[in-house]
């Protein structure tokens, strides 16, 4: 319960202060929290209305999944999605739809460092590594930096078209993942040119992050709800370009991060 607390605030913060936003509807809604949901419940959910926690079985999978920021601001981002966007749950905005909770959750990482929020762990580009037990495996349970790292597509020639996990929606969501890391970072596809993953791309000039959540959290927050990723690269692209001008870097380094991830 203290960790959903100290999260949600911190969550709020990064909100207000990176984006100046008043909670998740701007205009100051009360961001809710229940903790202890189930028995040896692992995971976490936005509800419409609150986040719900589980404590996770504490031993072989998760500990209590709000003891870590990136999941609290995942979740809560579903909900600035809802009262925007509002993309649907399912296929390639859905997919779009975890993205951007993604983006944002391991952002709020980035913000919480840098205002000495969060002392006992770093940012980084996993997702859940702070809940995450299994010593034998990777870090988390999703690596913006390698989505293939926990079977995720990188590229859209992987998209995952069948009926599972609503399309697929926490699996593709590595697609634009990625795209947002390398506009951040910089560099090629992660798994660029090796046997399994046979595609090429630009090489992304690195932006840094200001300028790469400025410019997703635009975009992303102004999508139709049945976004597909072509939309989602044309919008912000079109964003970058509007913030940053027309030929910047930024826009460039946009748009070349979402054609070394395969979505033209």
């Amino acid at each position: 319960g203290v960790d959903a607390h100290y999260y949600a605030n911190v969550t709020d913060d990064y909100y207000q202060t990176v984006f100046s936003r008043d909670s998740l509807d701007d205009n100051g809604t009360q961001m809710i929290s229940t903790a202890h949901f189930g028995k040896n419940y692992n995971n976490a959910f936005w509800n419409g209305v609150q986040i719900t926690y589980g404590d996770g079985d504490g031993t072989t999978t998760f500990r209590e999944l709000s003891g870590g920021l990136d999941v609290a601001t995942h979740e809560f981002t579903h909900g600035v999605t809802e009262f925007t966007s509002d993309l649907v749950y399912q296929g390639e905005s859905g997919a779009l739809n975890e993205s951007f909770s993604d983006m944002l959750g391991n952002s709020s990482e980035f913000y919480a460092a840098q205002n000495g929020l969060d002392r006992k762990v770093g940012p980084d580009w996993q997702i859940g590594e702070d809940v995450y037990l299994p010593k034998d495996t990777v870090a988390g349970f999703r690596n913006m930096a390698d989505p293939a790292e926990d079977g995720d597509p990188d590229h859209y020639s992987e998209l995952y078209t069948g009926n599972q996990d609503n399309g697929g929606v926490h699996s593709n969501s590595g697609i634009p993942n990625h795209a947002y890391y390398l506009v951040v970072n910089g560099g090629t596809n992660a798994r660029q040119g090796t046997a399994n993953h046979p595609h090429t791309g630009p090489n992304v000039k690195a932006i840094g992050l200001p300028a790469a959540e400025k410019i997703f959290y635009t975009g992303f927050t102004s999508l139709p709800s049945t976004a597909t990723m072509a939309e989602a690269r044309a919008t912000t692209v079109a964003v970058a370009g509007g913030l940053y001008g027309e030929g910047s870097l930024q826009q460039t380094s946009t748009s070349n991060a979402w054609e070394a991830v395969g979505v033209r």
